[in-house]
């Protein structure tokens, strides 16, 4: 109430400035008053990924809410202001019955797919229509989990990531027949290969595509990617 407020010095902040109002007359504070704190600050830390999808710019995860993703207005990215038409800025908590954080996230078609500690999520529109607050739901299609400090890898058809244990390959994509996302580990006949961890990879487009991937002994190791049937 305007007491309240008043009680709290008569402060408002008008472009960028902080103003003391000696004067009640001055200012209205019934109508204007609303007190919030920045989502990314050093409280609460800053986002681990940030990624352009269905035409926003989503960030995801901070150490003070290690599961959210902050969605920008369609086609506005510097828009984050929440609302209730379709293609308002939208803010989205990812549930775990776990204690799980936001590793990765990277745009797959119409889905967000999304890798945590414990396991991989699909952020979906389940209407016909652009991904809104109304329409979005996420769905955890795998309980594989990522490494903490993992990237991911963009290949032609799907996406590679590191495992939770830091010690495998695996590559997510969709099955038409299952309707589902699977992550399928890629190392499985290598495995001693990658078996000290994992210190960074890349991915070659041309001539022929590759993975190329540093183990924790500091030699290089590659994977000649060959693009499975629409079946596997």
């Amino acid at each position: 109430d305007t007491d309240r407020s008043r009680g709290l010095g008569d402060v408002y902040k008008r472009q960028g400035q902080v103003t003391l109002l000696n004067d009640p007359d001055m200012f209205d504070v019934r109508h204007c008053w609303e007190w919030d704190f920045f989502a990314f600050r050093k409280q609460n830390g800053f986002p681990v990924t940030c990624v352009l999808h269905a035409g926003r710019l989503v960030f995801g995860g901070t150490s003070g809410q290690p599961l959210t993703l902050w969605f920008s207005a369609v086609d506005d990215y510097f828009n984050f202001r929440t609302g209730d038409n379709t293609a308002d800025a939208m803010l989205l908590t990812l549930v775990s019955s776990q204690q799980s954080e936001l590793v990765w996230a990277a745009s797959s078609g119409t889905a967000l797919l999304c890798g945590t500690t414990c396991g991989e999520v699909a952020v979906r529109s389940i209407k016909a229509d652009v991904l809104s607050s109304s329409s979005a739901v996420a769905e955890q299609h795998s309980n594989c989990g990522s490494f903490s400090t993992s990237d991911v890898l963009m290949t032609t058809d799907a996406i590679m990531f590191v495992d939770r244990s830091g010690k495998r390959l695996r590559r997510i994509s969709y099955s038409m027949d299952s309707e589902f996302y699977f992550a399928r580990d890629m190392t499985v006949f290598s495995y001693g290969v990658l078996s000290g961890g994992i210190n960074g990879m890349v991915w070659q487009r041309a001539p022929e595509p590759v993975a190329w991937v540093v183990p924790e002994s500091g030699e290089y190791a590659c994977l000649l990617y060959t693009s499975p049937s629409p079946r596997d």
